[in-house]
């Protein structure tokens, strides 16, 4: 597998850094409507997640000391020292439901020089999708990857959203067919077909009114 098939890079995460703190959560909950993009933008969020992790858990954002928080209350009347350690709570709680897979996260994105084996990626893009969102997973980890996925790891085909995985392939040419099939839901073969039957059709039709 390639580099790029690794749906979020470390380097795409520290992108984040320095952004306000809502915009974090902003990205948590991206909406599916009128979204492609959202199942990416939520991944991208819980790699910064795990990235800063530490901080996270002591208490405040990166690069803002703890006594330039505010004093007033946080959100649903919880201390501003507090909100940061319940990203950190929540992110660790979901990385455990994925056993193994949830070691190969804090191995990928975690404030380590670890390394992770290329064969790794698709458990790695598996494990952060089903970590990422502002709602849990109703399911546990094996439960939902037998939903999601076939038994060799490549996602059950969604027809009904292939022409997204076309609009991905012409907003954003840079991404590789698995970091497309990740975000639409699709297989990766099945976006390589599509794309080869479909590719000389013109974007505007697909873009919604």
């Amino acid at each position: 597998m390639k580099l790029e098939e690794l749906v979020v890079l470390r380097e795409e995460a520290m992108k984040l850094d320095g952004m306000e703190p809502h915009r974090i959560g902003e990205m948590w909950r991206t909406p599916r409507e009128r979204n492609t993009q959202y199942p990416y933008t939520r991944m991208l969020a819980s790699a910064w997640l795990f990235l800063h992790y530490e901080s996270l858990h002591d208490g405040h954002w990166p690069e803002v000391m703890p006594e330039e928080i505010p004093s007033h209350g946080g959100a649903f009347h919880h201390g501003p020292q507090e909100i940061p350690a319940i990203y950190a709570a929540e992110i660790s709680a979901r990385a455990k439901e994925c056993g193994r897979d949830g070691e190969l996260l804090w191995k990928c994105y975690g404030d380590n020089e670890e390394t992770v084996a290329p064969e790794q990626f698709e458990r790695i893009n598996q494990a952060l999708l089903y970590c990422s969102g502002w709602i849990r997973q109703p399911v546990m980890y094996s439960e939902w990857r037998g939903y999601m996925y076939r038994a060799d790891g490549t996602p059950r085909p969604t027809i009904l959203r292939a022409e997204d995985a076309l609009l991905l392939h012409f907003t954003h040419p840079e991404w590789s067919n698995m970091k497309i099939a990740v975000v639409v839901g699709v297989s990766k073969e099945m976006v390589r077909q599509y794309l080869a039957k479909q590719s000389r059709r013109k974007l505007p039709e697909l873009l919604p009114i």
